[in-house]
């Protein structure tokens, strides 16, 4: 293909699952006379249905059969493949893998336009993208676009692994949000659907049909771990037995929390794996251990709480949280326990990443936050690292001593201000089933101005 000489820029999107399809449908709307589209891909039908629409210089498929061709940079693949959650289980090939893959990423990538690189980090050739883009291609810049708590049906661009920095101001002349004709879906309810769906006859009729078709299974993919029906049987059973187990596991309700004599503090457990807590939250991603560290700061009569996310509830088996509670003074709350009645009685809250810390936050709640978050810049979140916990007589004056050694923290009309001037309206998360409004057109051309105009910026920053 020859491309026009009136190329200013260049976008490549990573594939994802369904994101591929949504990210297909906002590649599109662009003009490609003026931005040239391009697509890393991992699995072989997505490879094969974007090119029917790009050309063969377009699109990067990288299998797990990819040879290594050159030395690989000095990246830090160890890393990357531990926290995986299929290369983990087969670590020497995924290893292989990552070298691998380095010189094509690199030698696509490279170029003289400015190029913007779009992707989620959820897995590690994401992830090693990433970080071969900081290391050794200038003309590149990476985004992850994400949906913001505040404002509701907004979403910003971030540039680092933990999503903690909002990048890229919004135009001041935004048109009206509406997704579609529907009303915007904030991030409770969209829980609310997938709940919903979870214990649905629907999804399991999905899980059966997808078991005997075994669609979409390509064993070339580094993302899918069930590419057997064995491998699906045993994933399967292992949830199911893992969802019924869960009810024997003895649980506390919301007065446990009134009755505790000290200092009340929470763990709202992370859904896993999931991108919050394996990438965001790196080294904190043993979440037994963290509890445990978190148990240690406690005094005589304080008590801490954990809470399942209700979505994962399947993920984890009864001795999981049996090992946990046999410590004294760690309770396990109940699931459906009300998150806002929670954070009006709790005293402290200690969140690797979680949405409960950025909501305790915004509520003027003591919060600890383990990993960078967005919204860790608040005047009342403190960030402890292991040499605080180390020396913290215990968890009040931990908080209070890391409190007041914060500088120039945010109050919260700061921090609303800064995301409004880097809030982009719109839904670039393509989730079908939480807000299924985000895929009519109309949400789509948001999400394509959005691009179109982190491009233009990236033309200036970059020449």
């Amino acid at each position: 293909m020859t491309y026009s000489p009136n190329l200013q820029n260049r976008i490549v999107f990573l594939g994802n699952f369904t994101k591929t399809d949504f990210f297909r449908l906002v590649a599109s709307q662009m003009d490609r006379r003026r931005t040239r589209v391009s697509w890393i891909v991992v699995n072989a039908q997505q490879r094969d249905i974007l090119l029917q629409d790009y050309p063969v210089e377009d699109v990067l498929y990288l299998p797990l059969s990819t040879p290594e061709t050159r030395t690989p940079y000095p990246v830090k693949i160890n890393d990357l493949v531990f926290a995986d959650r299929r290369l983990k289980h087969i670590m020497p090939k995924g290893l292989r893998y990552l070298r691998a893959i380095q010189a094509p990423i690199v030698d696509f990538l490279e170029g003289a336009v400015p190029t913007l690189v779009v992707g989620e980090l959820t897995y590690s050739y994401e992830v090693l993208t990433f970080r071969l883009i900081q290391q050794v291609l200038p003309k590149a810049r990476w985004v992850s676009p994400f949906l913001t708590r505040v404002p509701a049906g907004h979403f910003a661009f971030f540039a680092d692994e933990a999503f903690s920095r909002e990048v890229y101001l919004a135009p001041s002349d935004l048109p009206e949000a509406n997704l579609g004709g529907e009303d915007d879906v904030d991030y409770r309810e969209m829980n609310r659907k997938h709940i919903a769906h979870q214990g649905s006859t629907g999804f399991y009729a999905e899980k059966v049909g997808t078991f005997l078709s075994l669609k979409n299974y390509d064993p070339e993919d580094p993302t899918w771990k069930s590419n057997t029906r064995l491998d699906k049987i045993k994933k399967n059973l292992a949830w199911m037995a893992n969802r019924l187990s869960y009810r024997r596991v003895p649980k506390s309700g919301i007065e446990a929390i009134d009755a505790c004599k000290g200092n009340s503090v929470i763990f709202p457990l992370h859904l896993q794996p999931e991108l919050n807590i394996d990438t965001c939250g790196r080294y904190w991603d043993n979440q037994a251990e963290t509890i445990l560290k978190i148990w240690r700061q406690l005094g005589p009569d304080d008590k801490l709480f954990i809470k399942e996310h209700p979505v994962a509830i399947g993920n984890r088996g009864a001795g999981w949280y049996r090992r946990l509670l046999a410590y004294p003074n760690l309770e396990l709350l109940h699931h459906a326990a009300p998150v806002d009645k929670i954070l009006r009685k709790i005293d402290y809250v200690f969140t690797i990443s979680g949405t409960m810390g950025l909501e305790a936050a915004l509520m003027g709640g003591k919060v600890l936050c383990l990993a960078p978050t967005t919204y860790d810049r608040l005047e009342n979140v403190v960030s402890p690292t292991i040499s605080d916990l180390r020396g913290a007589q215990d968890i009040s004056t931990l908080y209070a001593n890391l409190q007041a050694d914060k500088k120039d923290g945010w109050t919260q009309q700061e921090y609303a201000e800064h995301l409004e001037q880097h809030a982009f309206i719109g839904d670039p998360e393509g989730d079908h089933i939480a807000n299924p409004g985000s895929w009519q057109p109309h949400n789509i051309g948001l999400v394509k101005q959005a691009f179109e105009h982190v491009l233009a910026q990236l033309e200036t920053t970059t020449s």
